[in-house]
């Protein structure tokens, strides 16, 4: 079995290195996570438009804001699937989960959490 290595024991040259691979999948990722945003907030007004509409009119109007809102909520589901994850190029773990005893900064084993 490989030892787990930690970020103070790989070089300088390979920290950059993996950095360049993470920046272009990290900017993929926002991209992806600001569209999904801009998706679900058009469902939720479609849903907000509906309800005053038919507040205003007094008779529903689903029809008319139904179908846009499953647009929009089909369209998020379908970007959230299809968001990159985010790998650590060193150690190829999966980045949004909890790092555990590590710390994300410096790699450091025995991370504590705050007392407050």
């Amino acid at each position: 079995m490989q030892a787990v290595r930690e970020a103070k024991d790989y070089s300088a040259d390979e920290r950059r290195q993996f950095q360049e691979a993470f920046r272009s999948l990290a900017a993929r990722y926002r991209r992806h996570r600001r569209i999904e945003l801009v998706w679900l907030l058009i469902a939720g007004g479609c849903l907000f438009l509906e309800a005053l509409v038919t507040d205003i009119l007094d008779k529903p109007v689903f029809i008319w804001s139904g179908i846009p809102f499953f647009v929009c909520g089909a369209v998020w589901f379908f970007k959230f699937m299809t968001t990159p994850r985010l790998f650590c190029p060193g150690c190829s773990r999966d980045m949004e989960v909890p790092f555990g005893d590590y710390c994300p900064q410096c790699g450091c084993k025995g991370l504590e959490a705050q007392r407050g």
